[in-house]
């Protein structure tokens, strides 16, 4: 029940970025304030019938959505990948979560995120479209030389590092 809650909250907060050319930028805006908020309550909730349920971890980092306290959604998407080191949406997400914020990680979690770099790209549900993604991500956040000069040089890695 709590887990659709906050589910159904999030997808409210995400759509009410879209209404903003109906609504005023200030009405808007606290509505997607509210909804993220019960969002996070109701997958707090979630998590104590369900500690150890990386699903819910991942989305309660979503509600995160401007890296407003990088503490807290550093800590959930850890433990979605805790809890599911190998499950694919949850190893992207964990890197993608993580680059942005690379400058802001310790060196342990640097490890960590290029240890999940590797990882991803050599399981059997690495798509090129993701690769490529993590490759537009590390262009973006200027840490294509630091990250790839960290990873193997492979054919699955050159998507990523080309």
């Amino acid at each position: 029940y709590h887990k659709l809650i906050a589910n159904l909250n999030l997808w409210r907060a995400s759509f009410s970025n879209s209404e903003k050319k109906l609504n005023s930028l200030q009405n808007v805006a606290v509505r997607q304030a509210r909804s993220i908020k019960l969002a996070q309550k109701h997958y707090r909730l979630a998590l104590r019938e369900q500690p150890d349920n990386p699903f819910v971890w991942r989305r309660l980092a979503q509600t995160d959505v401007n890296y407003s306290n990088t503490k807290f959604s550093l800590v959930a998407i850890t433990q979605a990948g805790h809890y599911a080191p190998s499950e694919k949406t949850i190893l992207l997400d964990a890197i993608l979560w993580k680059l942005p914020l690379w400058q802001q990680l310790y060196r342990q979690k640097k490890e960590e995120t290029i240890q999940q770099i590797k990882y991803f790209a050599q399981s059997i549900e690495s798509t090129p479209q993701a690769r490529e993604q993590l490759n537009q991500l590390l262009k973006e956040n200027g840490l294509k030389t630091t990250v790839c000069n960290k990873l193997p040089r492979t054919q699955k890695f050159k998507l990523i590092c080309n």
